[in-house]
């Protein structure tokens, strides 16, 4: 997640380049450039710190030289000082690890001829993983733009059908219908009448009960998994576990900057309502410089 869309900024293609950084960055050290105790400690420092250097956090491996400068393009806080484009961001990567975006690698030969002669195979160096990890990247980068692309073009056609091929031999259908037993006519009095309209109440569904020595566990799991497609599900989970009875008061604290930072993103938008509830966090800690910090980003 990148800082404008931690923040409720306006998204746009560069916030998904600083996603993928961060996948790449963790393909290749195992772990992220912000190192935390916390999710919400690691989601703070995208706003407010630099990322870790690859030798920083693996000094046991060697990078390609240039790499760790493209890195720290793609990862920029500011859109504007990041990579503008998905192709310029495969473009450098391609280059720095001697790969080329636009060509394959070869497909090894799996058949001998008939007049090769088997020898002991000589074993060889082990090699680096991170050709291939490149160049998995690049091909996600020009996946993601050629997809892109693709929805811009092509509008779905609402109305076309699903057709199914014919079937083979006799397509005749036959049904048969079961015989039926006999039923008694009803009497007049015995049929129940209706309710009427707006006499009825709704059913009432029963919220499930928080377990609040868990809520903290909960909570990271759902910053963990916070995307826009659950952002709905997410702030209100969160709203869920801040009015759970018995939740102490950091819980509760974080419970409202979950609910907050859910709020900023799409289709929500609702920055208005997530500074808000970021406001409540830092009212009820407010010597936590974590949920002050974020609160900073809704000053006008």
């Amino acid at each position: 997640m990148s800082p404008e869309q931690l923040a409720g900024d306006v998204l746009d293609g560069r916030s998904d380049i600083y996603s993928l950084a961060l996948v790449f960055f963790n393909m290749l050290t195992g772990t992220l450039p912000f190192p935390a105790d916390s999710a919400q400690e690691a989601m703070v420092k995208r706003l407010t710190d630099e990322p870790a250097a690859l030798a920083d956090v693996r000094p046991d491996r060697s990078f390609p030289a240039g790499l760790q400068e493209v890195l720290d393009t793609a990862l920029a806080r500011s859109p504007l000082d990041r990579y503008q484009s998905a192709a310029k961001f495969a473009h450098d990567v391609a280059a720095v690890v001697g790969l080329r975006a636009s060509a394959g690698a070869p497909v090894p030969s799996t058949w001998a001829d008939e007049e090769t002669e088997l020898v002991e195979p000589v074993r060889r160096r082990r090699r680096s993983r991170l050709p291939l990890i490149a160049a998995g990247v690049v091909v996600a980068l020009g996946a993601a733009g050629a997809a892109a692309m693709i929805g811009r073009n092509v509008k779905p056609n609402a109305g076309a059908a699903t057709s199914l091929p014919p079937l083979s031999g006799d397509t005749t259908v036959r049904v048969v219908a079961p015989p039926s037993e006999p039923v008694a006519p009803a009497r007049r009095d015995s049929i129940a009448t209706p309710p009427r309209r707006g006499t009825g109440k709704p059913p009432v569904v029963a919220r499930p009960r928080i377990d609040v020595a868990q809520a903290r566990s909960l909570l990271d799991h759902l910053v963990d998994i916070l995307q826009p497609r659950n952002a709905v599900m997410v702030r209100d989970s969160a709203r869920h576990i801040y009015d759970a009875p018995g939740i102490s008061e950091r819980d509760k604290a974080y419970a409202a900057f979950v609910a907050g930072i859910a709020s900023f993103q799409p289709p929500l938008l609702d920055r208005p309502g997530g500074c808000a509830w970021v406001r409540i966090a830092t009212e009820l800690r407010p010597r936590d410089s974590t949920y002050s910090r974020i609160l900073t980003q809704c000053s006008p």
